[in-house]
């Protein structure tokens, strides 16, 4: 029994120590735009801002300096405009200190870059927080491929610009237990006390 009872508690302790090490991460990506359409109408030049929410346990190191990490949700709030969730998958990547936000690079997608910038965030890999960091970055390529948002087809004329990039990491506590666990600590409870009872008989 005490070997059954060691081996519960290893198995659970890993996935403890595994659940309580993955940590959400929310992206800020701030620009004033040049201007573009939404579901073909256009609209004139304005802040921007991104929020993307993404977890670090699905950071990829790509080598050579170059991070990316596919978002669990992301949104963009046009300013004159409102907020719109993005439809098409998206990510957030760093290359030797250059951040950006672009389409995704699973599925078939090809990653192309959207919002590039700013660099000089040293050899920062999306694992903590950082920021508010601003320097020059760009609108390119939302012409590619189709960018969809609930709002419809998001296009953004390429243009230079300044970009504000913030990284914000939740603490640990915000990290959910495994749904078994309550289950768990109840046949622990269970266990001592048939242990008990059979000490004491």
């Amino acid at each position: 029994m005490s070997k059954v009872f060691s081996a519960i508690s290893v198995f659970f302790a890993l996935a403890m120590f595994s659940a309580a090490h993955a940590a959400p991460i929310t992206f800020t990506h701030e620009a004033t735009s040049g201007g573009g359409t939404l579901d073909g109408a256009a609209f004139d030049g304005g802040a921007i801002v991104i929020t993307a929410a993404a977890d670090t346990d699905d950071i990829v190191d790509v080598g050579g300096g170059t991070y990316a990490v596919e978002h669990l949700a992301a949104s963009i709030a046009i300013d004159g405009l409102g907020v719109f969730d993005f439809i098409s998958p998206t990510r957030t990547f760093v290359n030797n200190g250059f951040v950006g936000f672009s389409r995704s690079a699973n599925g078939g997608l090809n990653g192309a870059d959207l919002l590039n910038g700013p660099a000089g965030l040293g050899a920062y890999d999306l694992t903590t927080s950082i920021g508010p960091s601003t320097g020059g970055g760009n609108f390119l390529q939302w012409a590619v491929s189709a960018v969809l948002t609930d709002g419809g087809v998001l296009e953004f004329a390429s243009v230079g610009t300044d970009i504000t990039f913030t990284a914000v990491v939740g603490d640990v506590s915000d990290v959910p237990l495994p749904a078994a666990f309550p289950l768990f600590l109840a046949g622990l409870g269970g266990l001592g006390f048939l242990r008990g009872r059979k000490k004491a008989a």
